[in-house]
């Protein structure tokens, strides 16, 4: 009897090891190395880029990685510039703490986001999608534990199609919030662009929201004036590039053939604007009267798919442009350029973020091509 208990035991002890040390984590499973793209970090002003995609839980522990998200944009919080959220469109958002090492899900009610924004009262702000294809923002009072819907816009109806009708109907166009944008001005403003071509104003935090104007073509991007209280930029889906000021637009004329896919201010000089384009970038002194081709290495043989534009905070000479997968960086105003590869063959760069505080550091996202 003594003997088959001490076999047993024998036995058993393998089992129990395992056991405990899987309990304890002492065998927990490596994860494999990350595949290109997600999330790329600089800290030497973007002359030099590491991917930082790791996805980790609420104990710091390694889940998994962002790298396959089709990110899209960037939103860094004013109030902390060490803290990003980053879109991922059906994926929906992730958030980082530590100026990208590491990432976090954010727990939201959309479908699809294309816009978050954080306000200096810690509101935060989401637009996308819902399930029944209606456009929204949604808000959040207490750090996205919950949500309350502030502005939606309602899908439109399809159409029934007639018996005697040879052809069906076209799918009505989808509907939704584009971007986001914060008021520099007014640090409880926030500004919302549609499908629809809405370029739309909440105040008190995004609880009311007003129509300052309507466009023909949906818009694609807002970009709010550090100069000019009320001021936008904004980009079409068209290519066109419209200013915003007072509830009044006008088109700005861009060299001929050129498609405005992104745009900034210069922060330095209030008549400056940066603008990339399907066919280049584009610098203007003069609010746009005037246009200068800057010369970047590139072939413009078919137009560009992605183009991202950004100007150091600190050194309005350093330009950073993405073109499609590609990052080019000036430091002499846009007259000569370094190349940075990041070995995407398969992504594209859709934003690039500089800290204000410290333009040494810079994070950009990507998405894959077949998004």
């Amino acid at each position: 009897m003594e003997k088959t208990s001490s076999r047993l035991l024998v036995l058993s002890l393998p089992f129990l090891l395992i056991g405990t040390l899987q309990l304890t984590g002492c065998l927990r499973r490596e994860l494999p190395p990350p595949a290109p793209g997600g999330a790329y970090r600089s800290t030497s002003g973007g002359a030099q880029f590491d991917q930082s995609v790791r996805l980790v839980d609420d104990k710091d522990n390694l889940i998994g990685y962002i790298a396959s998200l089709p990110l899209r944009t960037i939103h860094r919080a004013s109030t902390a510039p060490a803290t990003l959220f980053a879109t991922a469109s059906q994926e929906g958002a992730v958030v980082s703490h530590d100026d990208g090492v590491t990432w976090r899900k954010i727990n939201q009610p959309l479908t699809s986001i294309t816009g978050l924004v954080a306000l200096k009262s810690g509101v935060l702000l989401v637009s996308g999608t819902n399930e029944a294809g209606a456009g929204l923002v949604t808000r959040s009072l207490d750090s996205g534990v919950s949500w309350e819907d502030v502005l939606t816009i309602p899908a439109f109806k399809k159409r029934k199609s007639q018996v005697f009708e040879v052809i069906k109907p076209p799918p009505p166009p989808p509907v939704f919030v584009s971007s986001l944008a914060l008021d520099p001005f007014h640090e409880d403003h926030v500004y919302a662009t549609t499908s629809t071509g809405n370029l739309i104003a909440g105040e008190q935090s995004g609880k009311v929201w007003n129509n300052i104007l309507t466009t023909v073509s949906p818009i694609r991007k807002v970009s709010s004036s550090p100069h000019q209280d009320r001021e936008l930029l904004l980009v079409t889906t068209a290519g066109e590039l419209i200013r915003a000021e007072d509830g009044q637009a006008e088109t700005i004329k861009l060299p001929e053939r050129a498609k405005a896919l992104d745009v900034v201010y210069i922060q330095q000089f209030p008549s400056a604007i940066l603008v990339g384009s399907d066919i280049g970038v584009f610098i203007s002194r003069d609010r746009g009267d005037t246009w200068l081709e800057l010369p970047l290495p590139i072939s413009t043989s078919a137009p560009l798919r992605s183009v991202v534009v950004r100007v150091s905070p600190t050194n309005p000479d350093r330009f950073l442009v993405s073109v499609d997968s590609v990052l080019y960086r000036s430091e002499d105003g846009g007259e000569t350029w370094n190349a940075l590869s990041l070995d995407l063959p398969n992504h594209i760069i859709t934003d690039i973020s500089i800290d204000p505080t410290n333009a040494a550091r810079v994070l950009l996202v990507t998405t894959p091509l077949e998004t």
